[in-house]
C-alpha cells in the first residue's frame, strides 16, 4: 500500500518538473526551425551535414547564446531557456536559409493546476464521494491498493458514486486540463 502510494506520488512530481529536451535538425535549409517550449526546457541542435554552421541568438531575443562557427556531421550545440519570452535566432554563415524562433513560456505549477484544493467528503465514505475545487473536473479513474483500475469516467458532477465498491482503500486520480491529482479515500 505504501509503495503504491509512494510510487503515485513519485511520478505526479516528476511529471509536473520534468523538463525536457527539444531536438532540432540544423542543417542547410532548416528555416524556419520555430519550436515552443517551456522555461528551463533544453533545445539541441544538431549538424546533419559537414559544412559550417552556427546558433546564434539576434537582436531583440530574450535570451543570448551563441554556439560560434562549428562544423561536422553530428555537432551539437544546445542551450537550456531559462526566461519566459521570445528568442529569434540564425546561422550566421546561412541566415536566409537556418533560422528560426524559440518561443518559451511559463510553466504550469502546483498552484496552477486547478486541482491544489481538491478535497474529497466524507472519507470514509459510503456511497457518494464528493468533490471540491475550485478547478474544473474532467475525469476521474477509481484504483485499488494493488493499482487494478476498478472504476472511472468522465466528469459531468461533482461527485463519485461508489457505492458498488468493496470495503477497503482506493485511490481517486481527478484529471484536468492542467494535470491530475491523486487522493486516497476509504470505502465502508
Amino acid at each position: 500500500m505504501k509503495n503504491l502510494f509512494f510510487t503515485l506520488l513519485i511520478f505526479s512530481t516528476l511529471s509536473i518538473s520534468a523538463q525536457t529536451t527539444h531536438d532540432i535538425s540544423w542543417t542547410t535549409g532548416a528555416g524556419p526551425a520555430d519550436l515552443t517550449i517551456d522555461v528551463g526546457d533544453t533545445v539541441r541542435w544538431t549538424w546533419d551535414d559537414a559544412l559550417p554552421h552556427s546558433v546564434t541568438s539576434l537582436p531583440g531575443s530574450t535570451e543570448t547564446f551563441d554556439s560560434g562557427i562549428i562544423s561536422g556531421m553530428g555537432t551539437q550545440f544546445s542551450h537550456t531557456f531559462t526566461m519566459e519570452g521570445t528568442n529569434d535566432y540564425q546561422c550566421d554563415v546561412h541566415s536566409g536559409s537556418m533560422f528560426g524562433t524559440i518561443t518559451v513560456e511559463a510553466v504550469l505549477g502546483v498552484a496552477d493546476n486547478n486541482l491544489a484544493d481538491l478535497a474529497l467528503y466524507p472519507n470514509p465514505v459510503s456511497d457518494v464521494l464528493n468533490l471540491s475545487t475550485s478547478g474544473t473536473l474532467e475525469s476521474y479513474d477509481i484504483y485499488t491498493i494493488t493499482g487494478q483500475r476498478v472504476d472511472g469516467g468522465a466528469l459531468s458532477q461533482s461527485f463519485v458514486q461508489v457505492s458498488n465498491l468493496s470495503r477497503g482503500l482506493y485511490f481517486i486520480e481527478v484529471s484536468n486540463e492542467f494535470g491530475t491529482k491523486t487522493i486516497k479515500f476509504v470505502k465502508r
